[in-house]
């Protein structure tokens, strides 16, 4: 089961110059600034996937874009190393663990207690329970609405697929965004256990948490 999500920050890289700021209608000291985006699974394995450079005004921080090409040269990457590289620190400790587990019999432990828990906005791509008289399956995306002590509830999306790769499509391209995507006016509910033992069923396929 893959559990894995993604985020975006900026950087301050380097003062630029001062000018009027058409936003602020006043002199502004101006900036470089590096926006990124990155992604992550269980929250160790994680790498830039976008980069975006900006002048913008210290205050307000309106700019414009600046090819890469014009930034010229930066002494080191300004973006931390274990958000560009934590893949490989992840990596590393991923096969410490398992190299552990083969030598000394133990059973590898869960990556992170956290990851396991329900939280509100999770999204399931899974398998759906069949309707009755239906005997072909059908699959979609779930989504975590609530989450109680005894009850979590939860939203389909309206749409369900004969072939699971459509429901995969939908899970990549973050359709639960969509307004009107997910059913949101008949949720349902599991227990915790309910819930638990779906996750291990083997019908809940990926899952993805935004930071």
């Amino acid at each position: 089961m893959l559990i894995w999500g993604s985020g975006s920050d900026s950087l301050r890289v380097r003062a630029a110059s001062s000018k009027p700021c058409p936003t602020c209608g006043l002199e502004r000291p101006f900036s470089l600034y590096l926006l990124y985006d990155y992604a992550h699974l269980y929250y160790l394995f994680s790498w830039v996937t976008k980069r975006v450079y900006l002048v913008a005004c210290d205050i307000c921080r309106r700019g414009s874009v600046v090819p890469r090409n014009e930034v010229g040269a930066l002494p080191d990457d300004p973006i931390p190393a274990l958000r560009r590289s934590g893949w490989k620190i992840g990596a590393g400790l991923l096969g410490g663990l398992l190299a552990l587990s083969l030598i000394g019999g133990l059973v590898l432990p869960r990556i992170t207690e956290n990851a396991q828990r329900a939280h509100v906005g999770d999204i399931y791509e899974c398998q759906f329970d069949r309707r009755p008289g239906e005997t072909a399956d059908r699959y979609g995306l779930v989504r975590i609405q609530s989450v109680g002590d005894t009850a979590i509830s939860l939203a389909a999306s309206k749409a369900d697929y004969a072939d699971r790769s459509s429901a995969h499509a939908d899970f990549v391209a973050k359709r639960w965004s969509d307004p009107g995507y997910l059913d949101t006016g008949r949720p349902f509910t599991l227990t915790p256990a309910q819930l638990e033992r779906l996750r291990q069923s083997g019908r809940v396929f990926a899952i993805w948490r935004e930071d």
